[in-house]
């Protein structure tokens, strides 16, 4: 322990300070709990700064994002992502095309089934993503967003393109495994999956967007 008052050591017997001479009860101060953050960088500052890491990583793969900061530029952000993940979904489409193409001409036309559902899937998503249409004018119209709103915002919106590279990956693999049967009704099943988690994690940022407490005026 040190004294409060000169900074000398003091063992923890001392009732007083061997150099200055002070009393225990007021040279030694209370130890106060060790902050979680450095002193010197405020609480606010720290969630800025983990919201302005997710706004880099979406803007290293949406170009031209520029987040929802800005309140004039809000919608056109929004609608350059909605725009982004449904033309991967589009063209995500014209790959499970070309599969069943290829399954039609091979004569396999009982094993079209669950990739024509899936087809079906990715067109209503696309629609549903791309023509969104948002109820409650809060969000494009509050001046500023708080920053736990902002970040969660940001991390909606990267999980959603981790969502499409993982679903574009199983399509992928899906056109690998598609000359066998058994493997191909495997893969098929994960890809509607992937899907239906798309479609829910859309729709859980389409929910925070529309609810008017999230963003009070």
């Amino acid at each position: 322990m040190f004294c409060s008052k000169c900074g000398a050591k003091i063992s923890e017997n001392s009732k007083f300070c061997p150099n200055c001479g002070a009393e225990l009860a007021t040279a030694i101060a209370p130890m106060q709990p060790a902050s979680i953050y450095p002193i010197s960088i405020p609480y606010d500052s720290i969630q800025a700064t983990s919201a302005r890491n997710w706004l880099e990583k979406i803007v290293a793969r949406i170009p031209g994002y520029k987040g929802y900061q800005d309140k004039e530029t809000r919608r056109d952000v929004d609608k350059l992502h909605r725009e982004h993940v449904a033309q991967i979904l589009f063209s995500l489409k014209q790959n499970v095309n070309a599969i069943i193409r290829e399954l039609s001409d091979t004569g396999r036309l009982f094993e079209v089934g669950p990739l024509d559902k899936i087809l079906k899937k990715l067109d209503k998503l696309e629609n549903k993503i791309r023509y969104a249409s948002y109820g409650y004018k809060g969000f494009f119209d509050v001046i500023k967003i708080q920053e736990p709103q902002l970040e969660q915002l940001y991390q909606f919106d990267l999980a959603i393109l981790n969502d499409v590279e993982l679903l574009k990956s199983k399509i992928e693999m899906l056109a690998r495994q598609a000359s066998d049967k058994t493997t191909l009704k495997a893969a098929s099943a994960e890809v509607d999956i992937t899907i239906d988690q798309l479609d829910e994690r859309f729709s859980k940022r389409f929910e925070a967007i529309e609810n008017p407490a999230w963003f009070p005026y």
